[in-house]
């Protein structure tokens, strides 16, 4: 006795061989079955699977019918229980052979019907008629209610090959190592023969009808004409055939072969598009009523030929296979490609979705010869026989895998839930299973790190490894993968946070910033520090050059002033003007020594340069007999300053050349007149030095000619260049010529220095 409550609410249980409802409180018989019922199971789509004692297999109740015929299922088997699996797959177990699996319900298969059971050759629909043909020398026809019929065997013949059938002018005929006409209501056979002495049939690979000849067929290299039941050649091709299609619009039959593709039109023959079908291995060929035509090839895939244009369908760009056997085109546009690893199927004219029908969706067999769709089911034959496949329970994309996180390494070693990652927990590990009953030997699913990756990522490994992460936040997505290589809705696993290393972090940088601030301001320091003091170096050595410049100067200037003092005592001397002479030496020793002394400085004060001056003066007053006068005016600033610091000797040249250049040229034009004048402006002192001589151009006049220079006042020039190199003090001398009414009257020297 077994049970089982259906979604709907009802419950149904068994005894012995009869099924019985309990519903809304009352119990009723329902129906019963050949032998006892061991097993009672709905699935997830309403389907009723009963199971029976004695070998009698599996009762399979379409969406719940519990008044419908039952599809039998396992005869033979005794199987005690059944379940379901996440992916909607039944398990059934039995008492003598183990355990089977149904991937799909939805899936028919004739694996137990003989003759249907093993590789079918071909299959095709013919006015709403599904003709098969098969190995066993027969063709089979499934009506509308899938009944099969099958027709006379070919018993004369030992191999009927690579059988195929063709509806060419409202009739059917079938080809193989012989060929000939199918009555689709008796489902004889009848064979055409060959014209050769032998009478013997033809073997034919495939027919087509052409207006012009009729009936055409391909045996090996020949293309052959029906006439009274008979195969009459019309021309050897040199290449072997494998297919034939007429082209209404070009008024020629195409002829496939083992090596490119031909047209036959008038007698002829020859190759066509040898540059794009040349060397291929036809397999088939189909004209659709959009005019597309499509050429299945050995091993390049599908090539579709729309407005005089090649397009090529592989492997390379959707196909699971190149090895492409058959196409077919269903009422609804859909074209569906036969190939070694299942059936290809896209919508005619769009090749960016590309479908796959395998194992994973059913069927027994990847190895497919063909296919042909009737109203909602899809009939394929594979190695295995013939399947059938309800397309309005299909659908291709539909997965169920069930992946599952299953462990996480951080750095090789297990994560702990909760763990907290540093910034050298950055090689994570994730191993990943994709469980998929429907495809036991492929895990592939997609994969998104968000965070690092910017789009899903497709994979078969169990493994998916991330190396030397950066430190950030990350969130782990899985998602399953259909057979177009779609990605289905992805689903969050694992989300983890990697710590920023400290060198990153703000107080850090902050640090650093500051350091390297600090570090280039020692360095400019540094540098600036260096920079001053070899500048104070080259100072102190331009400095010890000028003070050494101006000890030379001044050594000079001593024995220049003395040896002119020298000359006008000897001329007191030899004028025996004894009185003269004995004053002006007193002085000029009194002079001496006011030089010695203030030679041993840079600098004395203002009050002893005035002093030595008058001195200096007084000397030349005698020496010319008082030929001129002199004035000395200091206003009252300057009076009480008298202690200010000024170059030593640096106003003496000035007076020398006031006296000798513009006081004695004069002779008895005027009495001479040099006049000194000190004032204070500011910080700044001003010293006049003024004549009333006969000026610099009539000085020039009387010296012309005259190479000696005053050796003063270049000494002078040399030591006020002396004085701005060392930058002790601001010195600037300007001579200015004086006139009355245009006349030279004299020359003004104006001393000034910054204090």
């Amino acid at each position: 006795m077994s049970s089982v409550k259906l979604r709907d609410g009802r419950v149904l249980f068994s005894f012995l061989n009869s099924l019985y409802e309990f519903n809304n409180g009352k119990f009723s018989f329902v129906r019963e079955f050949a032998a006892t019922i061991l097993t009672v199971f709905e699935d997830r789509e309403g389907n009723l699977l009963v199971s029976l004692s004695n070998g009698n297999g599996v009762a399979l109740l379409q969406n719940g019918r519990l008044s419908a015929i039952p599809q039998m299922l396992f005869l033979g088997e005794t199987i005690g229980s059944i379940t379901e699996d996440f992916e909607g797959g039944i398990w059934m177990s039995s008492l003598q052979n183990g355990v089977y699996y149904i991937p799909y319900l939805h899936n028919v298969s004739y694996q137990n019907y003989p003759g249907l059971d093993e590789a079918v050759q071909d299959i095709t629909v013919i006015d709403s008629m599904v003709y098969i043909a098969t190995n066993d020398h027969h063709v089979y026809v499934l009506d509308q209610f899938n009944n099969v019929r099958k027709s006379l065997p070919l018993a004369s013949i030992n191999n009927v090959g690579d059988l195929r059938i063709r509806s060419c002018n409202n009739r059917i005929y079938y080809c193989g190592s012989t060929g000939g006409e199918l009555d689709p209501v008796s489902l004889r056979l009848t064979t055409y023969i060959g014209d050769n002495w032998k009478n013997v049939p033809v073997s034919t690979n495939d027919m087509a009808y052409d207006p012009k000849f009729g009936l055409v067929g391909l045996s090996y290299n020949k293309l052959y004409r029906i006439e009274n039941l008979k195969w009459i050649e019309i021309v050897n091709m040199q290449v072997r055939g494998t297919c034939l299609l007429y082209i209404q619009r070009r008024d020629e039959v195409w002829v496939g072969t083992r090596n490119g593709l031909y047209a036959f039109r008038n007698n002829e023959i020859k190759e066509i598009f040898p540059e794009v079908l040349g060397g291929q291995v036809i397999t088939s060929m189909l004209e659709s009523e959009s005019g597309s035509i499509y050429i299945t090839t050995k091993s390049a895939g599908v090539f579709i030929y729309r407005n005089n244009e090649f397009t090529r369908l592989s492997s390379e760009n959707g196909l699971s296979s190149d090895f492409c056997s058959d196409v077919h085109v269903d009422d609804q546009r859909r074209v569906w490609i036969s190939t070694k690893q299942g059936i290809n199927y896209f919508t005619e004219g769009d090749l960016s979705v590309i479908g796959v029908l395998n194992r994973s969706n059913g069927l027994n067999s990847n190895e497919t010869n063909g296919c042909c769709k009737r109203g909602n089911t899809l009939y394929v034959v594979t190695r295995d026989g013939l399947e059938l496949v309800d397309l309005m329970k299909f659908d291709g994309n539909q997965m169920n895998r069930k992946i599952i996180l299953e462990n996480i390494l951080v750095n090789g070693n297990p994560y702990q839930t909760g763990q907290s990652l540093s910034y050298t927990d950055n090689n994570i590990v994730f191993q990943v299973a994709a469980i998929s009953f429907h495809e036991l030997f492929s895990e592939r699913y997609a994969y998104q790190l968000v965070g690092y990756d910017s789009t899903m990522q497709l994979t078969s490994n169990d493994v998916v490894e991330f190396k030397r992460l950066p430190h950030g936040h990350y969130d782990l997505y899985l998602a399953d993968v259909d057979q177009t290589g779609k990605v289905h809705s992805s689903k969050l696993y694992f989300s983890f946070d990697i710590k920023a290393p400290f060198w990153v972090k703000w107080w850090f940088i902050l640090l650093m910033s500051l350091l390297l601030l600090l570090f280039i301001y020692l360095i400019i320091r540094a540098r600036v520090a260096h920079y001053n003091r070899k500048l104070k170096e080259k100072s102190e050595i331009e400095m010890l050059i000028a003070e050494s410049r101006i000890t030379a100067l001044r050594a000079q200037m001593n024995p220049h002033f003395i040896f002119n003092s020298i000359n006008s005592i000897q001329d007191f001397v030899l004028n025996n003007e004894t009185q003269q002479a004995y004053d002006y030496l007193s002085k000029f020793a009194k002079l001496i020594r006011m030089v010695l002394n203030n030679s041993r400085e840079n600098e004395i004060s203002l009050e002893k340069e005035i002093d030595w001056l008058k001195l200096y003066i007084s000397l030349e007053q005698l020496r010319f007999r008082n030929s001129f006068e002199f004035v000395l005016e200091m206003d009252e600033s300057v009076s009480e300053n008298l202690d200010l610091r000024i170059p030593t000797m640096i106003l003496q040249p000035y007076v020398e050349n006031a006296i000798w250049h513009g006081l004695m040229p004069l002779l008895d034009q005027r009495r001479g007149i040099l006049k000194i004048s000190c004032v204070m402006m500011d910080d700044t002192l001003c010293i006049d030095i003024t004549d009333n001589g006969v000026g610099r151009k009539k000085s020039a006049e009387l010296h012309e000619g005259d190479i000696k220079i005053s050796m003063g006042m270049s000494l002078v020039s040399e030591k006020i260049d002396a004085l701005k190199k060392m930058n002790q003090t601001t010195f600037n001398v300007v001579i200015t010529d004086l006139f009355d009414q245009e006349s030279a009257a004299g020359t003004n020297v104006r001393i000034t220095i910054e204090l």
